[in-house]
C-alpha cells in the first residue's frame, strides 16, 4: 500500500510540474508577449493622439514662421548690401574718419582688429575713441548707420569730459564691419 501512495504522490507531483511547465510556457511565450504588444500598442496610440492634438497648434506656428521667413526674404531683397572686401579696410577707415570730422567728432584713436571669418562674411572689429559734444556723437552714429549699412555698433561708452580744455564728452565705440569673405 505504501508503494501505491508513493505512485499517487509521484503522479500528482508530475501532474503539478506539468501544469506549472504549461503555465510557464503559456505565460512566457503566449500571454506575456501578447500583453507587451498590447501595452506597446496602447502607448503608441496615446502618443499618436497627443501628437494629433498638437497638430493644429504646430500648423499655426508653421504658418506664422513661413510668413516671417517671407517677410525677412523680402526685406533682404529690398535692402541688399554689397559687402566690400577686407582689402578696402584702409579706405573704409578713411571714410569713417571723414564722416566723424563732418559731424564735429574728434577721433583720437581708430584701430582695426583682426577679422573673424564666418561662413558668408568676415567681421572686422574697429575701435574708435575721441571726444565731441553729445549731439555730435548722436549725429555721427546716425550718419554712420545711414552711410554704412555694413557697419554695426557693438558697444559704446560715453562719459562727460574730465578736463576743462575738452568740452562735451569722451567716447569709445566698438564697431563691427561686415566685409566680404576672401
Amino acid at each position: 500500500m505504501k508503494t501505491q501512495a508513493l505512485q499517487t504522490w509521484q503522479i500528482y507531483g508530475i501532474g503539478g510540474l506539468a501544469c506549472a511547465a504549461v503555465t510557464f510556457c503559456a505565460w512566457n511565450f503566449i500571454a506575456g508577449p501578447a500583453l507587451a504588444r498590447h501595452q506597446h500598442g496602447r502607448d503608441l496610440k496615446i502618443e499618436m493622439l497627443d501628437r494629433h492634438r498638437q497638430l493644429p497648434k504646430l500648423s499655426a506656428q508653421l504658418t506664422v514662421t513661413r510668413r516671417q521667413a517671407t517677410a525677412v526674404h523680402e526685406m533682404v531683397e529690398q535692402t541688399h548690401v554689397a559687402l566690400q572686401p577686407t582689402t578696402a579696410l584702409n579706405q573704409r577707415l578713411a571714410q569713417i574718419e571723414s564722416l566723424a570730422g563732418g559731424c564735429g567728432v574728434s577721433l583720437d584713436e581708430v584701430r582695426p582688429g583682426d577679422g573673424i571669418a564666418c561662413s558668408h562674411y568676415q567681421s572686422v572689429p574697429i575701435r574708435l575713441s575721441g571726444s565731441a559734444a553729445y549731439p555730435a556723437c548722436a549725429e555721427f552714429l546716425q550718419r554712420l548707420h545711414a552711410t554704412f549699412p555694413d557697419v554695426g555698433v557693438k558697444s559704446m561708452d560715453l562719459a562727460a569730459a574730465n578736463s576743462a580744455k575738452t568740452s562735451g564728452a569722451t567716447f569709445r565705440v566698438e564697431l563691427i564691419w561686415y566685409a566680404k569673405s576672401s
